[in-house]
């Protein structure tokens, strides 16, 4: 619509918002029919309970072993029965999210460990004793002498009859305690389902309600590339320069280039008309850079706060393997000015409000502390010093002294990654001199990443995360903050918010990371939802295959 297609962007518009109502229909409601009622199998399982107590009274020994078995069928069959119904809601919520590109299989439900049945307890009782003679030639001399003596039981003895019976009372409470255990643990289980499937229906609502919007909002009224609009404007000013300059009148150039052989010299001629084009125009190129990048400085600044809990005059350390990406960083984030790198390669770089005094004097220090006043350069350094080293500086022992000094003074320090090259990242910090320095300081210490935007364009966004953490173990210096120096800021955000995705997190996590996100730069995350849940369902899957190595070593 913003490029003035109407009728398809109609068209288009007509049918994502009825493909969205059915979506929404088809979504499994509490009050059909197929949807698993949990109150009806809790009163049902109850039922049995009392059906157990019943015909625990009733039957009789030969019919109370089977009892426990019944028990055990009516419950595994009212258990299917509900998981069936479960499964098949489930499946159709899994359907409507993969159209919503949305990750509901984030949530896994403990499997139900119940309890054992109860078991059958005997006991022997006593049913009746009988009298009879003792055999053998023992027993009829008994009974002989018996007669004569009056001696009635000589000779005789008791024979007791012993039968085997259920113990109904130990049963009886076997029974209460596994209804007991078994109704709590059930109770846990549905309420769990329950949730996951809140957290589910949440999810597609909340993306079908956003799609929706996304489809009602009012066509833009600037180009929707980014910069393409202003970029636009330049050319036109390009243009109209080449035109006046092809005009053949020379009273009328209004920049015309004059050349001296001899002299080789070249002179500018601008009228009025031109000096308004530039005057007006340098000041929007400026305003448009410097909003750019001022999420990156704000950024920055929250990082010292953090490491520093809001410290004043606060002393800086950026130890770094590179030269040209590192000045293009603290340029972008504050136009401090850039060294030569052969120079940077030899001498440490010292950015600071006030005269810096260096009590190593064998190297020299390359100072700049001369900023205008309401500059970007004096607003980021402020009562700040910042030293930029590289590691070219700590190939010998004195400059090994000057880092030692530096790190001594130091409230934060920044260590410069490599994320695209891992690999090469980790060998360059292992064989880095004063290595061990840097390890005894790692509490004040952060990252600063370049080669992000190289895995982006690559489609290896994942591959932030992974460089990052793998600077958890040696030869990196732990799980410390990290800022991006390249690509939007909006990839920072990603790699903080992905801390608090764990291998487990519900839907609910990533819709309260898209809340955030939305709360502190709609604009920036504005069309890049899926990116961002895409982002965050590799992550998960990245840390559930971390988690399984993790186990496989253990």
């Amino acid at each position: 619509m913003a490029r003035g297609k109407k009728e398809e962007a109609q068209r288009y518009k007509d049918i994502e918002l009825k493909d969205l109502e059915e979506l929404q229909l088809s979504i499994p409601s509490e009050k059909t029919a197929q949807f698993p009622n949990s109150q009806i199998l809790q009163e049902k399982v109850n039922e049995i309970k009392d059906f157990f107590l019943q015909e625990l009274e009733r039957r009789d020994e030969k019919e109370i072993a089977s009892l426990t078995i019944q028990v055990h069928d009516k419950i595994k069959a009212l258990e299917n029965e509900f998981f069936e119904q479960a499964d098949k809601i489930d499946t159709q919520l899994k359907k409507v999210a993969e159209e919503l590109s949305i990750d509901i299989d984030a949530v896994h439900l403990e499997e139900q460990k119940h309890p054992s049945l109860p078991q059958l307890s005997h006991y022997e009782e006593l049913v009746q004793v009988n009298v009879v003679e003792q055999i053998g030639m023992v027993g009829i001399a008994k009974r002989i002498f018996g007669k004569i003596l009056n001696k009635d039981k000589w000779g005789y003895k008791d024979r007791e009859s012993v039968q085997t019976c259920v113990d109904r009372g130990a049963l009886k409470e076997d029974l209460l305690d596994y209804h007991s255990i078994y109704t709590l643990k059930l109770s846990n289980y549905l309420k769990s389902w329950k949730i996951h499937w809140v957290n589910s229906v949440a999810a597609i609502l909340s993306a079908i309600v956003q799609k929706r919007d996304d489809l009602n909002r009012k066509p833009v009224d600037i180009d929707p590339e980014p910069y393409r609009h202003f970029l636009s404007n330049i050319r036109d000013c390009r243009n109209w320069f080449e035109t006046q300059l092809q005009i053949g009148n020379q009273s009328r150039f209004t920049m015309g280039f004059a050349t001296v052989r001899k002299l080789k010299k070249t002179h500018v001629a601008m009228t009025e008309q031109t000096k308004k084009q530039v005057s007006l125009f340098m000041p929007l190129l400026q305003s448009a850079r410097i909003l750019n990048f001022a999420r990156k400085s704000h950024r920055f600044l929250y990082m010292l706060e953090m490491l520093t809990a809001k410290k004043k005059n606060q002393f800086i350390v950026v130890s770094t393997p590179f030269s040209q990406e590192t000045f293009d960083y603290f340029a972008m984030i504050g136009d401090l000015p850039r060294v030569e790198e052969d120079q940077f390669l030899q001498h440490p770089v010292v950015y600071s409000a006030k005269e810096f005094d260096l009590p190593v004097t064998s190297v020299q220090v390359l100072q700049f502390n001369q900023f205008p006043e309401e500059s970007r350069e004096a607003w980021l350094v402020g009562d700040k010093t910042i030293v930029l080293l590289h590691d070219n500086l700590l190939f010998s022992d004195p400059r090994q002294t000057l880092l030692q000094y530096f790190l001594s003074q130091a409230d934060v320090i920044f260590r410069v990654v490599d994320l695209h090259q891992i690999g090469h990242e980790k060998k360059r910090l292992e064989e880095l001199p004063g290595r061990e320095m840097l390890e005894r300081a790692s509490d004040k210490l952060g990252y600063i990443g370049m080669g992000a935007q190289q895995l982006v364009k690559s489609g290896q966004t994942i591959d932030i995360i992974k460089s990052y953490t793998s600077l958890e173990k040696a030869p990196g210096f732990g799980p410390h903050p990290i800022l991006l120096a390249e690509g939007e800021e909006l990839l920072t955000s990603l790699v903080w918010l992905s801390q608090g995705l764990g291998r487990e997190n519900t839907v609910t996590d990533e819709l309260e990371a898209l809340d955030i996100l939305t709360k502190t730069q709609a604009a920036f995350i504005r069309g890049k939802e899926r990116f961002i849940r895409n982002f965050f369902l590799e992550i998960k899957e990245f840390k559930r295959e971390c988690q399984f190595m993790q186990e496989l070593t253990e």
